[in-house]
């Protein structure tokens, strides 16, 4: 009997526009697409699971940049949309669970 079944937000449950993040960091004058790289994420996930503070860390550091977590969370969050009506629709005829408005 399946008891659990777990759903990726971004790009799933929420549409999900990444150049609205990039264009949030540009903002900040932080190049996010040139942050990013393969290595960064690698350097990053080497922490485990790791905190606001420690992305932004992260962020200033490959960027020598001093800006806030608030403002590093805000440009990072700024790619998550709305919920996908179409995939909530979908979600709720497999009867996984009901949306009340």
């Amino acid at each position: 009997m399946i008891k659990n079944i777990i759903f990726d937000l971004g790009g799933v449950i929420l549409d999900t526009d990444v150049k609205k993040s990039i264009a949030a960091f540009a903002l900040l004058d932080i190049n996010f697409p040139k942050v990013a790289t393969p290595e960064f994420w690698k350097n990053l996930n080497a922490i485990g699971p790791y905190s606001l503070d420690e992305f932004s860390k992260m962020i200033c550091t490959s960027t020598l940049k001093l800006v806030t977590n608030q403002q590093i969370e805000t440009a990072w969050i700024a790619l998550l949309g709305d919920f996908n009506a179409r995939r909530m629709t979908f979600l709720e005829s497999i009867n996984l669970f009901t949306i009340n408005p």
